[in-house]
C-alpha cells in the first residue's frame, strides 16, 4: 500500500519510504514520491505529471502535483491541481486536496470559503485528519487563523535573532509554505534587546501553553531549524 501524502498538510516532510517497486522499476507515482520526500520539488513535479498519464495513479498525482506546486509557493497552480484533486472518486483524495484548498483560502483569509473546504474534508477523512480538519473548519466559521487557536501560551518557535532587520525579513519569508502548512501561518518579528543592549530582530512563530507542545509540534512537522522559547 502506497504511504498516502496527506500527512503533509501536518507533518512535513515526508519520512523516506521504502516502495514497491516492479521488474521495470519504480512506477512514476513513486519516483515523485521519493522526490518530494527529499526536497526536489520540481523533480517531484515532473514525475508526477507523468503519473497523470495512468489512470489509477491520475487523482493522486494531481494533489501531489497541487503539493509540489505550494512548496514552491506557487499558489494558483496549486490551487488548480487541488481542485482538480478535489473531484476524485476517491474519498482520501478528496479529502486531502479539499483541506489544501481550506488552507489556501484561509491564508488569503477567506473563511468562509476555508469553512466550507474544510467541512468537506472532515466528510470525506478519517480519525486523526478528519479531527483536524473539523477543528479547522470551527475556526474559519469563526474567522479565527487555525494558527492563533492551536494554543495561546507562553512558548514560541524562535527561528533565529538577526542584527539586521532585512535579514529578518529574509529568513521569514524562506519559512513561508513550511508553517503554513504546519498550521502555523504567518511568521512574526520580534524585537528585543541582547545581554549587551543589541537590538536583535527574532523571527518566531507559534503559540503554546508548554514547552511539552512546542517541542512536539516543532517534531511532528519535521519544521527548519528552531528553537522553543518563552514569549518575552
Amino acid at each position: 500500500m502506497r504511504p498516502s501524502p496527506f500527512h503533509l498538510i501536518f507533518t512535513l516532510p515526508l519520512f523516506l519510504m521504502l516502495l514497491g517497486c516492479s521488474n521495470n522499476g519504480p512506477k512514476a507515482m513513486e519516483r515523485s514520491l521519493q522526490e518530494y520526500n527529499q526536497g526536489q520539488w520540481s523533480i517531484s513535479a515532473m514525475w508526477a505529471n507523468k503519473a497523470l498519464n495512468d489512470k489509477s495513479d491520475r487523482d493522486e498525482a494531481a494533489y501531489l502535483l497541487g503539493l509540489c506546486e505550494f512548496k514552491m509557493q506557487h499558489v494558483n497552480k496549486a490551487k488548480g491541481w487541488f481542485e482538480q484533486a478535489a473531484n476524485s472518486g476517491d474519498e482520501a483524495v478528496r479529502g486531502r486536496a479539499s483541506a489544501m484548498l481550506g488552507i489556501i483560502a484561509s491564508n488569503d483569509g477567506d473563511y468562509v470559503t476555508a469553512a466550507l473546504a474544510f467541512e468537506q474534508a472532515s466528510a470525506d477523512l478519517d480519525g486523526i485528519d478528519k479531527t483536524k480538519a473539523s477543528a479547522r473548519s470551527a475556526a474559519a466559521k469563526n474567522g479565527t487563523p487555525f494558527a492563533s487557536i492551536v494554543s495561546r501560551g507562553g512558548y514560541t518557535l524562535q527561528f533565529g535573532a538577526y542584527q539586521n532587520l532585512e535579514n529578518a525579513k529574509h529568513a521569514a519569508a524562506k519559512l513561508g509554505s513550511d508553517l503554513r502548512l504546519a498550521g502555523l501561518g504567518s511568521p512574526a518579528i520580534v524585537e528585543d534587546k541582547s545581554s549587551v543592549g543589541k537590538t536583535l530582530f527574532m523571527v518566531q512563530a507559534g503559540s503554546f501553553d508548554s514547552r511539552g507542545a512546542a517541542s512536539k509540534c516543532r517534531k511532528r512537522n519535521g519544521l527548519p531549524q528552531c528553537i522553543v522559547t518563552a514569549v518575552q
